[in-house]
């Protein structure tokens, strides 16, 4: 059975909920590097990182190019949320992770040593600098502790599905995207996995 199926069929159920979802993504860490990491010279994913006592996230993946570091913050919601109301209206559960994507975005920047700190402990102590010359730094967890090191940091929230929105939803939808309540939050159904699954994976 390829990951691409085995992940179809658990999103059929439900009864499926985060945990479920997160023991896959985690058995399959190689699916969530693919859909969420956007440079190649480094890209590693380390679940359930905590950020001290503020807050917890599902999978934290981290990738780097020759100018900068970037970090993915992956949390997992219900499969079976429904993300629009009868009216047209965001649901409740939708609004909710907004929330909290933007939340962690305005985390992260309050807190910047602490985040470089949490983050430089993630590498092997051999994984070299990806960024700087190698006068100032030839390892990862300095270039990561460097407060003159850049790095991206994006949140992400995996939530409902889009094969289940009607019509009227997916315009909604789209009329959404268009205006950023999608792509400015980063928010994302479970159909994006599932997608990557099938174009990498379903052989």
């Amino acid at each position: 059975m390829t990951v691409a199926t085995e992940l179809e069929e658990l999103l059929r159920s439900d009864q499926i909920g985060e945990r479920e979802v997160h023991a896959f993504l985690k058995k399959h860490s190689n699916l969530v590097r693919t859909a969420f990491a956007t440079s190649w010279n480094y890209a590693e994913v380390f679940p359930e990182v905590a950020f001290g006592s503020d807050y917890r996230i599902d999978f934290l993946v981290l990738c780097a190019n020759s100018g900068h570091w970037i970090v993915h913050a992956v949390e997992l919601k219900s499969p079976n949320a429904r993300l629009y109301k009868l009216n047209g209206e965001k649901s409740a559960e939708l609004q909710l992770v907004e929330r909290q994507v933007a939340q962690r975005i305005d985390w992260r920047r309050a807190n910047d040593d602490y985040f470089r700190a949490t983050v430089s402990k993630l590498v092997k102590s051999s994984d070299s600098a990806m960024c700087s010359n190698v006068t100032v730094h030839t390892h990862a967890k300095s270039e990561l502790r460097d407060p003159h090191t850049y790095i991206d940091f994006d949140a992400h929230a995996v939530i409902g599905r889009s094969s289940s929105l009607s019509d009227g939803e997916r315009e909604k939808r789209r009329q959404d995207e268009q205006h950023g309540a999608w792509g400015s939050t980063k928010v994302l159904t479970y159909d994006r996995l599932l997608s990557v699954a099938k174009r990498f994976y379903d052989k």
